[in-house]
């Protein structure tokens, strides 16, 4: 099963996915942004500049909600 956390942001949606092995990969839109141990990591790797969104545009202006909860939960198969 893939878990995924996404947010819909005016400038294009944000995603962080479980992968096999357990890590977790986080996207803005196709672009492939790092791999973290866990979603948690992911959104700290936001929030503190460790990642960053692309440069230019609406995308480097985006607030990006620190807690999971306020992201959309998705599961497939």
């Amino acid at each position: 099963m893939t878990r995924t956390y996404q947010y819909d942001t005016p400038a294009g949606q944000l995603k962080i996915r479980q992968f096999k092995g357990g890590l977790w990969r986080l996207w803005a839109g196709d672009e492939f942004l790092g791999s973290f141990t866990s979603a948690e990591a992911a959104v700290q790797a936001l929030l503190n500049g460790t990642c960053s969104l692309p440069l230019g545009g609406r995308k480097a202006r985006i607030k990006v909600p620190p807690d999971l909860d306020d992201w959309e939960y998705v599961t497939a198969p």
